[in-house]
């Protein structure tokens, strides 16, 4: 029998802590949590496994915003932003794995791994254009945007997403994460514990600030969208944790 009891849906969004967010998570509720191994789950197939599953009461992963669309059962959404530059140069580096991407010459020892992290940057665009699935990923993932999905008028996109954040029964900032624990606590009345290590740390550190002029501008032409999705979920966050 289907549960009217509303169930958290948390939409993680790649480099926003995410990982250790869940982690917590994980430890509170226990069996009574379902989480989505797979990358950019579809809301259809989400909701095939939970259909009559009374016992989960939160559902979490890598997925777009939507699975309300597919349940008979009230949903409250949950997720947390990152700072669009801070996230967009998060993934960039953690894609590029230095034990899958270093060159020979460094993994023998003839340059060493600083010489060659100093160096990505000078490939940052050449790879990120080939990337769009990166472009705008907060924004596009909270209008129900997932990345095999066509690409939509930019206003369209922005629009969406921030009618649909602002029925987000909880938004997290990376930046202020925890706090973001706090209000996770006080709104679903429970006891998470964020661990004492975050997760998924990237050995490659790209710096916005030290980067020149046009790669700045290419950063910010791919995550403009995002930074308006962030503003506004700020804006919520510290209404919230004001209150």
């Amino acid at each position: 029998m289907a549960s009217n009891k509303p169930l958290i849906c948390f939409i993680h969004i790649p480099r926003t802590a995410g990982t250790s967010f869940l982690q917590a998570v994980r430890e509170q509720f226990g069996d009574r949590a379902l989480f989505l191994k797979e990358l950019n789950a579809r809301c259809e197939k989400v909701a095939a496994r939970l259909r009559d599953a009374a016992d989960i009461d939160i559902v979490a992963g890598h997925q777009a915003y939507g699975l309300h669309r597919y349940l008979d059962r009230p949903i409250h959404y949950a997720t947390l932003l990152r700072n669009p530059t801070e996230r967009y140069l998060s993934e960039y580096t953690l894609r590029l794995n230095p034990t899958k991407w270093m060159p020979t010459d460094t993994a023998r020892g003839e340059r060493t791994p600083t010489v060659y992290f100093e160096e990505v940057a000078q490939d940052f665009v050449k790879r990120a254009k080939k990337l769009n699935s990166w472009q705008d990923k907060q924004a596009r993932w909270l209008a129900g945007i997932s990345a095999k999905d066509k690409i939509l008028d930019p206003h369209e996109i922005l629009s969406t997403a921030k009618s649909n954040l602002s029925t987000f029964r909880f938004i997290g900032i990376t930046e202020h994460l925890e706090k973001s624990k706090d209000l996770f606590n006080q709104l679903f009345e429970t006891k998470l514990r964020l661990p004492s290590k975050r997760h998924k740390r990237s050995e490659v550190k790209i710096i916005y600030d030290q980067l020149d002029s046009g790669l700045k501008n290419f950063i910010d032409s791919r995550t403009s969208l995002d930074r308006e999705v962030y503003d506004l979920g700020l804006s919520l966050f510290k209404a919230q944790t004001r209150g």
